[in-house]
């Protein structure tokens, strides 16, 4: 009888055991999908961002930018930076898309040239020969002055 309670008393409390388990995963599953603000400032995130960018940890600079284009916060300039990593990356088709994005916000941002020339690369890597061309010639008609102009002209032709 003893060992039949004993018994008994062992199974309830592994299943009281399980059950609290049980709660604990579910609570803790809650947790992980809501994800928490970001409690920066849009400046303070470019900026972390912009850090992130310079000792090259991409998938940290990438998530701050993407939080800056939720917020509408230079989106144009988030859009180029997340193209230029891709670049950086060798996902040309990816940094094609977010150049394009970029383009279509702010035509007349200081960063241009390098965007199309990259642009440019980017197409030819994917074997768009054509465009590619296209965009070289862009560049050097554009700002012949400029070290894109320079390298463009090693791809270009006329």
């Amino acid at each position: 009888m003893f060992q039949k309670m004993s018994l008994m008393s062992l199974v309830k409390d592994v299943n009281a055991f399980k059950a609290l388990v049980a709660k604990e995963l579910q609570e803790s599953a809650k947790k992980a999908s809501k994800p928490k603000a970001d409690k920066r400032s849009s400046a303070q995130i470019a900026k972390d961002a912009k850090a992130y960018f310079d000792k090259k940890y991409y998938t940290k600079a990438i998530k701050d930018y993407e939080t800056l284009i939720k917020r509408n916060y230079k989106p144009a300039y988030a859009h180029y930076m997340i193209g230029e990593m891709n670049y950086k990356r060798k996902n040309y088709s990816n940094a094609i898309s977010y150049f394009k994005k970029s383009t279509a916000l702010y035509s007349k941002a200081s960063y241009m040239p390098k965007l199309m020339l990259h642009t440019a690369i980017s197409m030819e890597k994917t074997g768009d020969t054509k465009h590619a061309n296209a965009f070289f010639g862009a560049i050097i008609s554009k700002y012949p002055n400029s070290p894109e102009a320079t390298k463009a002209k090693l791809y270009f032709q006329p």
